[in-house]
């Protein structure tokens, strides 16, 4: 059964248990010796009812968000991955070292995007964010390898502005520490 299809099954269940208790105390009177007892199971059951829908939404978003959790960590880290590679190349191609320049930042950005958490709220813009991290970073590899002209890097900086812009937007999303 799919998580969705469980989720309305308990909201149905609950629902159904909220029907018959009702009909049960509906049905005794306050002189009955079982009143109390079943008007607090009423209660208490609604209570449940009550604290389930709130968790509702969130339980339904449980899928989208964990795929967009998986999509966002795997893009910030395989782009700090590409990040350090190119890093290493500065060195390797006994490139200026003025890359490292370019190149530090863009690794050091990418390593702590890769720890923001993925919460309910926003998280199809932080999937969204880290496509867009994909461009940057192809961008980078163009720009060092001098298949790009060196005037791309306006469009690079303006990038990893709008990259960490959108990252601080949300405050709750942006918060390093690895805490999943």
């Amino acid at each position: 059964m799919s998580a969705k299809g469980s989720i309305e099954l308990r909201h149905a269940e609950l629902q159904r248990q909220i029907r018959d208790l009702h009909t049960q105390v509906a049905v005794s009177g306050p002189d009955d010796d079982e009143y109390d007892e079943k008007y607090a199971r009423l209660v208490e059951v609604t209570g449940e009812l009550l604290d389930f829908e709130q968790e509702m939404p969130a339980l339904l978003a449980e899928p989208a968000r964990a795929s967009s959790e998986r999509v966002v960590l795997w893009s910030w880290r395989g782009q700090a991955v590409v990040a350090a590679v190119l890093v290493a190349l500065v060195f390797v191609l006994d490139r200026t070292w003025w890359w490292t320049l370019l190149l530090v930042p863009h690794f050091v950005g990418t390593v702590v995007g890769s720890l923001q958490k993925v919460r309910t709220e926003g998280h199809r813009a932080l999937r969204h964010t880290a496509m867009g991290l994909h461009v940057l970073a192809v961008l980078v590899a163009l720009l060092f390898f001098g298949l790009l002209s060196m005037w791309f890097l306006i469009a690079i900086i303006i990038g990893w502005l709008l990259v960490g812009s959108s990252l601080i937007e949300d405050p709750k999303n942006a918060v390093p520490g690895g805490q999943r």
